[in-house]
């Protein structure tokens, strides 16, 4: 089945194996079946083949495993941009994306109502010539200073429409420079009494595209944890703990928590082997407990947890069904609201996608390790080839399977066998 990005179909795979179990099938036969006036010239043929077999043998497993690897990590990479592009597309929130320069790279369907423009129009204008003259230099100022530091502008400007009186709305401009683009939210504006929803969602707007962004500016993945935890405590305010759990609560990958109360709270559910953590994880959405004094689902976990925590919102992560963690909220006081909830969902959605992309940027890192140490194993055993045939005065395709004779009789891989070689080079009896 042909990938939609390796540029090499299944089919030319089937081809190369069978055409090395073809080769093999005629050398077998050319030694079996040659006449004794030509044994000497078949034999000579059927060693500089078998030679010629090996290596192809070695790079085509090479090349398929690396193949099949890199059309695993482009299809997660599919998912996740699927994943980020829904996001962003179904918030209410009007948010545009835009290169170093200003020029619209993507718009979401509420900026694209918002500015009264389609989609296909928006990409590729420059965003300020959408702002009123007075707005602009304050805002060209901003960009003239380039990308090089994470940076936030937050003004009151006026949106001018073509067929439309001009708006007067809150705009925050916020630069990540390791993604090399800039993210434009508009957080007010005049209009009706937005929806509880919407309220969640304007009221999370920075944060969420916080998160969404977070790839493009941290290190490592736990790195991300902390910064993520930050974030969502800084978003959610009121005094909660908050915690992230990657993999299943029971037995967790990884663990980031934004205080003692946090740390405290997740440790009890562990103990207790029960709370809202695991449930949010196991069922697959949010769970709220909203005064856990009275709540008698999770009596273990309860008579545990810290005091001070009166109510608990968890809400599993997940990139395109698959459940990846889950965020915890610890809260003073009971009764989180519906527009609070709500929030905590949003969150946990855009950690699920950032969370995903740093652990693909680190196997696309560790990928790109292994072709290197390959074609490094690839120098070492031509190296290696060389020092048989200086020390044996022997062809390199003797030398070769000379190697491949030596890598079988004392069962290593032909790579260790080169590097121990080129390693013990002045000793003689290292080629053997």
């Amino acid at each position: 089945m042909p990938t939609p990005s390796s540029g090499r179909p299944a089919s030319e795979d089937a081809d190369a194996v069978g055409w090395l179990g073809a080769m093999r099938t005629r050398l077998d036969s050319l030694g079996a079946g040659a006449g004794a006036d030509r044994r000497s010239e078949v034999a000579a043929l059927v060693a500089h083949l078998e030679t010629a077999y090996e290596e192809l043998r070695v790079a085509d497993e090479e090349a398929r495993a690396q193949h099949d690897h890199i059309t695993r990590l482009v299809e997660r990479e599919n998912l996740l941009r699927w994943q980020q592009e829904r996001m962003l597309a179904v918030l209410p929130v009007p948010v545009v994306t835009t290169d170093p320069d200003g020029i619209v790279r993507a718009v979401n369907a509420a900026a694209a109502g918002l500015l009264a423009r389609r989609v296909s129009r928006l990409v590729g204008e420059p965003l300020l010539a959408l702002l009123s003259a007075d707005d602009r230099p304050d805002l060209r100022h901003f960009l003239d200073e380039g990308a090089e530091h994470d940076r936030t502008l937050r003004r009151v400007v006026t949106l001018e429409h073509r067929d439309l009186p001009a708006e007067t709305v809150e705009l925050q401009v916020t630069v990540f420079p390791g993604a090399g683009e800039i993210n434009w939210l508009v957080l007010g504006g005049h209009g009706q009494e937005p929806s509880r929803s919407e309220h969640a969602a304007h009221r999370m707007a920075p944060a969420l595209v916080q998160l969404i962004n977070l790839p493009g500016h941290v290190g490592s993945s736990s790195d991300a944890l902390r910064a993520a935890v930050r974030t969502c405590a800084d978003a959610l305010g009121g005094g909660c703990a908050v915690s992230l759990v990657v993999g299943a609560p029971v037995a967790p990958e990884a663990v980031a928590t934004s205080d003692e109360t946090a740390s405290a709270c997740d440790g009890a559910q562990l103990a207790a082997g029960e709370g809202p953590c695991q449930a949010a994880y196991e069922v697959g959405e949010v769970v709220v407990c909203e005064d856990l004094a009275h709540d008698e689902r999770w009596p273990g976990f309860a008579a545990r947890a810290p005091e001070g925590v009166q109510a608990v919102v968890s809400a599993p992560t997940d990139l395109g069904g698959r459940r990846t963690g889950a965020l915890n909220v610890y809260l003073p006081v009971a009764g989180p609201t519906a527009t609070y909830v709500e929030g905590v969902v949003l969150l946990a959605a855009a950690i699920g996608s950032a969370l995903h992309e740093i652990g693909l940027r680190g196997e696309l890192e560790r990928l790109s390790g292994d072709m290197q140490r390959a074609l490094d194993s690839r120098a070492t055993i031509d190296q290696a080839k060389g020092i048989v045939m200086a020390a044996r005065r022997c062809t390199p395709d003797e030398a070769f399977a000379h190697l491949t004779d030596l890598a079988s009789t004392r069962h290593v891989k032909l790579r260790e066998l080169a590097a121990q070689i080129v390693a013990g080079a002045a000793r003689p009896d290292t080629v053997g």
